[in-house]
Protein backbone atom coordinates (compact mmCIF):
# COMPACT_ATOMS: atom_id res chain seq x y z
CA UNK A 1 0.00 0.00 0.00
CA UNK A 2 2.73 2.89 0.11
CA UNK A 3 4.07 2.25 -4.04
CA UNK A 4 3.30 5.98 -3.59
CA UNK A 5 5.41 6.46 -0.82
CA UNK A 6 8.37 5.31 -2.44
CA UNK A 7 7.75 8.07 -5.74
CA UNK A 8 7.71 10.42 -2.70
CA UNK A 9 11.64 9.66 -1.69
CA UNK A 10 12.65 9.48 -5.30
CA UNK A 11 10.98 13.04 -6.16
CA UNK A 12 12.56 14.30 -2.72
CA UNK A 13 15.80 13.10 -3.07
CA UNK A 14 19.37 14.47 -5.28
CA UNK A 15 17.69 12.69 -8.11
CA UNK A 16 14.60 13.68 -8.36
CA UNK A 17 15.21 16.57 -11.15
CA UNK A 18 15.35 13.91 -13.38
CA UNK A 19 12.04 11.79 -12.40
CA UNK A 20 10.49 11.34 -15.85
CA UNK A 21 6.50 8.57 -15.34
CA UNK A 22 7.69 7.56 -18.37
CA UNK A 23 11.24 6.10 -17.17
CA UNK A 24 8.32 3.81 -14.40
CA UNK A 25 5.68 3.35 -16.34
CA UNK A 26 3.54 4.15 -19.37
CA UNK A 27 2.19 7.30 -19.40
CA UNK A 28 -1.58 7.51 -19.43
CA UNK A 29 -4.16 10.41 -21.22
CA UNK A 30 -6.48 12.32 -19.34
CA UNK A 31 -8.85 11.67 -22.30
CA UNK A 32 -8.24 7.74 -23.02
CA UNK A 33 -11.78 6.19 -22.85
CA UNK A 34 -9.87 3.27 -21.21
CA UNK A 35 -8.03 5.88 -18.89
CA UNK A 36 -8.36 3.20 -16.09
CA UNK A 37 -6.53 -0.04 -17.06
CA UNK A 38 -4.18 2.64 -18.68
CA UNK A 39 -3.33 3.23 -14.75
CA UNK A 40 -3.79 -0.39 -13.49
CA UNK A 41 -1.01 -0.89 -15.89
CA UNK A 42 1.50 1.65 -15.11
CA UNK A 43 0.75 1.02 -11.25
CA UNK A 44 1.80 -2.89 -11.73
CA UNK A 45 4.73 -2.00 -14.48
CA UNK A 46 6.28 0.95 -11.29
CA UNK A 47 5.68 -1.83 -8.72
CA UNK A 48 7.75 -4.29 -10.51
CA UNK A 49 10.46 -1.76 -11.20
CA UNK A 50 10.56 -0.56 -7.68
CA UNK A 51 10.38 -3.95 -5.82
CA UNK A 52 14.09 -4.52 -5.27
CA UNK A 53 14.62 -0.58 -5.19
CA UNK A 54 16.82 1.71 -7.09
CA UNK A 55 19.93 2.88 -5.02
CA UNK A 56 20.58 5.44 -8.20
CA UNK A 57 17.60 6.88 -6.95
CA UNK A 58 17.69 6.57 -3.60
CA UNK A 59 14.84 4.48 -3.58
CA UNK A 60 15.11 1.47 -0.46
CA UNK A 61 13.71 -1.97 -1.31
CA UNK A 62 10.48 -2.15 -1.27
CA UNK A 63 9.77 -5.42 0.36
CA UNK A 64 10.22 -5.22 3.34
CA UNK A 65 9.89 -1.17 3.65
CA UNK A 66 11.09 0.29 7.03
CA UNK A 67 8.87 2.65 8.74
CA UNK A 68 10.66 4.97 11.94
CA UNK A 69 7.58 5.42 13.88
CA UNK A 70 3.77 5.07 13.01
CA UNK A 71 1.19 6.04 16.58
CA UNK A 72 -2.28 4.21 16.20
CA UNK A 73 -4.38 5.37 18.10
CA UNK A 74 -8.37 4.97 18.90
CA UNK A 75 -11.03 5.23 21.78
CA UNK A 76 -14.58 4.20 22.25
CA UNK A 77 -15.99 0.79 21.63
CA UNK A 78 -15.37 -2.49 22.85
CA UNK A 79 -11.33 -1.50 22.86
CA UNK A 80 -9.74 1.39 23.24
CA UNK A 81 -5.64 1.51 22.67
CA UNK A 82 -2.86 3.73 21.47
CA UNK A 83 -0.17 1.87 19.99
CA UNK A 84 2.99 3.03 19.05
CA UNK A 85 5.18 1.19 16.72
CA UNK A 86 8.73 1.62 16.54
CA UNK A 87 11.49 1.01 13.68
CA UNK A 88 8.12 -1.40 11.98
CA UNK A 89 8.96 -3.65 8.79
CA UNK A 90 6.04 -3.19 6.24
CA UNK A 91 6.31 -6.65 5.01
CA UNK A 92 4.32 -7.90 1.43
CA UNK A 93 4.08 -4.46 -0.52
CA UNK A 94 5.75 -6.53 -3.29
CA UNK A 95 2.77 -8.58 -3.83
CA UNK A 96 0.17 -5.48 -4.34
CA UNK A 97 -2.24 -6.41 -7.13
CA UNK A 98 -3.95 -3.46 -8.49
CA UNK A 99 -7.52 -4.08 -9.44
CA UNK A 100 -8.72 -0.80 -10.55
CA UNK A 101 -8.28 2.93 -10.91
CA UNK A 102 -9.33 6.54 -12.00
CA UNK A 103 -8.55 10.36 -11.79
CA UNK A 104 -10.53 13.20 -12.26
CA UNK A 105 -6.99 15.64 -13.04
CA UNK A 106 -8.95 18.14 -13.12
CA UNK A 107 -11.03 18.06 -9.55
CA UNK A 108 -7.30 16.61 -8.36
CA UNK A 109 -8.04 13.63 -7.37
CA UNK A 110 -7.32 9.80 -8.13
CA UNK A 111 -8.29 6.99 -6.59
CA UNK A 112 -7.04 2.80 -6.57
CA UNK A 113 -8.39 -0.43 -5.65
CA UNK A 114 -5.82 -2.71 -4.40
CA UNK A 115 -5.49 -6.45 -3.50
CA UNK A 116 -2.74 -7.93 -1.56
CA UNK A 117 -2.64 -11.26 -0.23
CA UNK A 118 -0.82 -10.87 2.96
CA UNK A 119 0.28 -7.76 4.63
CA UNK A 120 2.30 -7.54 8.26
CA UNK A 121 3.67 -4.71 10.46
CA UNK A 122 6.85 -5.95 12.47
CA UNK A 123 8.67 -4.25 15.33
CA UNK A 124 8.89 -2.89 18.58
CA UNK A 125 5.31 -1.70 20.08
CA UNK A 126 4.60 0.38 22.99
CA UNK A 127 0.65 0.14 24.34
CA UNK A 128 -1.69 1.44 26.74
CA UNK A 129 -5.54 1.11 26.77
CA UNK A 130 -8.31 -1.72 27.80
CA UNK A 131 -10.30 -4.55 26.21
CA UNK A 132 -13.81 -4.02 27.62
CA UNK A 133 -12.90 -3.19 31.61
CA UNK A 134 -9.31 -4.94 31.23
CA UNK A 135 -6.32 -2.60 31.22
CA UNK A 136 -3.88 -3.49 28.73
CA UNK A 137 -0.28 -2.45 28.93
CA UNK A 138 2.96 -3.85 27.62
CA UNK A 139 5.75 -2.64 25.24
CA UNK A 140 8.38 -5.45 23.06
CA UNK A 141 7.90 -7.51 19.69
CA UNK A 142 4.68 -7.49 17.52
CA UNK A 143 3.24 -8.40 14.81
CA UNK A 144 0.16 -7.44 13.30
CA UNK A 145 -1.17 -9.70 9.65
CA UNK A 146 -3.45 -8.51 7.36
CA UNK A 147 -4.42 -11.56 5.01
CA UNK A 148 -6.27 -11.11 1.83
CA UNK A 149 -7.08 -7.59 1.78
CA UNK A 150 -8.34 -4.95 -0.32
CA UNK A 151 -7.27 -1.37 0.13
CA UNK A 152 -9.13 1.80 -1.32
CA UNK A 153 -6.92 5.17 -1.89
CA UNK A 154 -8.47 8.31 -2.31
CA UNK A 155 -5.59 11.07 -2.95
CA UNK A 156 -7.13 14.57 -3.23
CA UNK A 157 -5.62 18.17 -3.81
CA UNK A 158 -6.15 21.32 -5.24
CA UNK A 159 -3.50 23.23 -8.17
CA UNK A 160 -0.38 25.18 -7.06
CA UNK A 161 1.34 26.80 -9.53
CA UNK A 162 5.12 27.19 -9.58
CA UNK A 163 6.72 29.10 -12.47
CA UNK A 164 4.52 28.55 -15.16
CA UNK A 165 3.50 25.09 -14.29
CA UNK A 166 0.39 23.05 -12.46
CA UNK A 167 1.22 20.90 -9.43
CA UNK A 168 -1.45 19.21 -7.33
CA UNK A 169 -0.93 20.83 -3.74
CA UNK A 170 -2.10 17.15 -2.18
CA UNK A 171 -4.57 17.77 1.10
CA UNK A 172 -5.65 13.93 1.88
CA UNK A 173 -4.85 10.75 1.05
CA UNK A 174 -7.74 8.81 2.08
CA UNK A 175 -6.73 4.54 2.90
CA UNK A 176 -9.81 2.26 3.98
CA UNK A 177 -8.87 -1.31 4.44
CA UNK A 178 -11.33 -4.45 3.99
CA UNK A 179 -9.35 -7.64 5.52
CA UNK A 180 -10.43 -11.10 5.58
CA UNK A 181 -8.48 -12.12 8.76
CA UNK A 182 -6.22 -10.59 11.36
CA UNK A 183 -3.92 -11.74 13.33
CA UNK A 184 -1.80 -9.81 16.29
CA UNK A 185 0.84 -10.98 18.77
CA UNK A 186 1.84 -8.44 21.18
CA UNK A 187 5.00 -9.77 23.04
CA UNK A 188 5.67 -9.03 27.11
CA UNK A 189 1.80 -7.46 27.72
CA UNK A 190 0.72 -7.06 31.25
CA UNK A 191 4.62 -6.73 32.42
CA UNK A 192 5.97 -10.03 31.34
CA UNK A 193 2.97 -12.29 32.55
CA UNK A 194 3.40 -14.93 30.20
CA UNK A 195 -0.31 -16.40 31.03
CA UNK A 196 -1.94 -12.78 31.12
CA UNK A 197 -0.08 -12.22 27.69
CA UNK A 198 -1.23 -15.25 25.89
CA UNK A 199 -4.69 -15.03 27.31
CA UNK A 200 -4.98 -11.33 25.94
CA UNK A 201 -3.55 -12.25 22.30
CA UNK A 202 -5.51 -15.55 22.22
CA UNK A 203 -8.81 -12.75 23.35
CA UNK A 204 -7.40 -10.60 20.60
CA UNK A 205 -7.42 -12.76 17.90
CA UNK A 206 -10.65 -14.91 18.30
CA UNK A 207 -12.79 -11.83 18.17
CA UNK A 208 -10.53 -9.75 15.82
CA UNK A 209 -13.30 -9.04 13.75
CA UNK A 210 -15.42 -6.81 16.23
CA UNK A 211 -12.30 -5.45 17.54
CA UNK A 212 -10.99 -4.56 13.84
CA UNK A 213 -14.55 -2.05 13.75
CA UNK A 214 -12.90 -0.35 16.80
CA UNK A 215 -9.29 -0.34 15.76
CA UNK A 216 -9.65 -0.43 12.10
CA UNK A 217 -9.80 3.17 11.21
CA UNK A 218 -6.94 4.17 13.61
CA UNK A 219 -4.90 1.94 11.75
CA UNK A 220 -6.38 3.16 8.17
CA UNK A 221 -5.64 7.22 9.83
CA UNK A 222 -2.15 6.22 11.00
CA UNK A 223 -1.38 4.97 7.39
CA UNK A 224 -3.56 7.55 5.74
CA UNK A 225 -1.24 10.49 7.38
CA UNK A 226 2.24 8.34 6.91
CA UNK A 227 1.18 8.33 2.99
CA UNK A 228 0.15 11.75 3.11
CA UNK A 229 3.03 13.40 4.29
CA UNK A 230 5.28 11.41 2.01
CA UNK A 231 3.46 11.74 -1.21
CA UNK A 232 2.90 15.66 -0.43
CA UNK A 233 6.16 15.82 -1.67
CA UNK A 234 5.84 14.01 -4.55
CA UNK A 235 3.09 16.03 -6.40
CA UNK A 236 5.34 19.50 -5.83
CA UNK A 237 7.96 17.91 -7.96
CA UNK A 238 5.32 16.29 -10.54
CA UNK A 239 3.84 18.81 -12.88
CA UNK A 240 0.04 17.77 -13.87
CA UNK A 241 1.06 17.82 -17.29
CA UNK A 242 3.60 15.26 -16.67
CA UNK A 243 1.20 12.53 -15.24
CA UNK A 244 -1.42 13.05 -18.21
CA UNK A 245 0.84 14.65 -20.94
CA UNK A 246 -2.59 15.58 -22.64
CA UNK A 247 -4.10 18.09 -19.90
CA UNK A 248 -4.99 21.56 -21.05
CA UNK A 249 -3.17 23.94 -18.65
CA UNK A 250 -4.88 24.17 -15.56
CA UNK A 251 -3.36 27.81 -14.72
Amino acid sequence: MLLLVLLAVLASSSGASSLKIADLGTVCESTDPNLESCMVKTAQEMLKKLEDGIPAWNIPKLDPLKVPVMAVQRGGGVAAFNITLKDSYHHGLSKIHFIAASANPKKYEITFKVWLPVYSITGKYDMSGRLLLLPITGSGNSNITLSNLTAEWTLTGKPLVQDGLTYMDQQQFRVRVYPEKVRVKFENLFEGNRLLGATMNNLLNTHWKELYKDLGPGLEEAISQLHLSLTKKMFTKIPMSDLFPDLEPLV
